[in-house]
């Protein structure tokens, strides 16, 4: 993505989710260009942010890509997988600045012509992340933007083939990001 007129639309696009409350937003796009104005926007909207990390299997933490790469509390930037569950060949992928890693390969699609196929790309991977916070969301709606991105995070399910590659070593899993959500609960009972 090049940022100025795109920038912009991102821009007006989160100014709408913050005014009509909308909690989570998938920005399955990105670029290299750093843009002050869209930084700002992400860091003043009240939901959940998820960021594609990007495609050209490089480290976002020497070469960031953005808005994966900014340093926002309510971002979370995911890498892709592959079934084996190990980093997809193309995924960027970064130990500071990517959080965890989701399906990102063979993600069967519906295109604009009603036509299917199968996506890989790491703007694959983040909307299965965007999903499972929806999911969690609609279970407890009175979650936080900082209580969902702690549950998740802290629910990725660690591998070895992430190890050094994404921030929790990990990647998605919805059934332990719900056992994690129900023992916070209980504890707080």
């Amino acid at each position: 993505m090049k940022f100025g007129l795109d920038a912009a639309s991102a821009i007006a696009a989160i100014s709408f989710a913050n005014r009509f409350n909308i909690p989570i937003l998938n920005a399955s796009w990105g670029g290299r260009g750093y843009s002050r104005a869209l930084k700002d926007a992400i860091e003043h909207y009240n939901g959940l942010f998820i960021a594609s990390a990007g495609n050209s299997a490089e480290d976002n933490d020497i070469t960031p890509v953005y808005p994966a790469s900014y340093d926002c509390d309510n971002i979370i930037s995911v890498a892709a997988t592959t079934p084996d569950d190990t980093l997809a060949r193309f995924s960027n992928y970064g130990a500071e600045s990517v959080d965890l890693a989701a399906p990102g390969t063979d993600i069967l699609s519906l295109g604009l012509q009603r036509e299917y196929s199968t996506q890989n790309g790491t703007s694959m991977a983040a909307p299965h992340v965007a999903g499972a916070a929806a999911l969690l969301k609609s279970y407890l709606p009175n979650l936080t933007t900082s209580d969902l991105k702690d549950i998740i995070l802290s629910s990725a399910v660690k591998t070895p083939y992430l190890a050094g590659k994404v921030s929790t070593g990990g990647m998605l899993n919805v059934h332990a990001m719900f056992e994690r959500m129900n023992r916070l609960r209980r504890s707080s009972i």
